[in-house]
C-alpha cells in the first residue's frame, strides 16, 4: 500500500517523508522505494536508535 501510496502522490502522503521499514534486501527493491518518492530505506533486522534516528531527520532532508 505505502508503496502505491508513495509513488501515486496521494494526498495524506503529499508532504510526509516515507521512510521504508522492509525486510526486503534486494537492489531492485531499494530502487523501487527511491523511485516510488521514498525519503529513506531501512532493512530489517534494524536497530532502534537507528530507526529514531532516521525518523528525527526525515523532515529535515525533505525539506519540511
Amino acid at each position: 500500500m505505502v508503496w502505491t501510496c508513495a509513488r501515486d502522490g496521494h494526498r495524506e502522503y503529499a508532504t510526509a517523508p516515507i521512510i521504508m521499514l522492509t525486510a526486503r534486501s534486494l537492489g531492485k527493491d531499494l530502487e523501487q522505494a527511491f523511485a516510488a518518492g521514498a525519503g529513506g530505506y531501512i532493512t530489517k533486522p534494524f536497530r532502534t536508535r537507528e530507526l529514531a534516528m532516521r525518523v528525527r531527520a526525515a523532515p529535515r532532508s525533505a525539506g519540511h
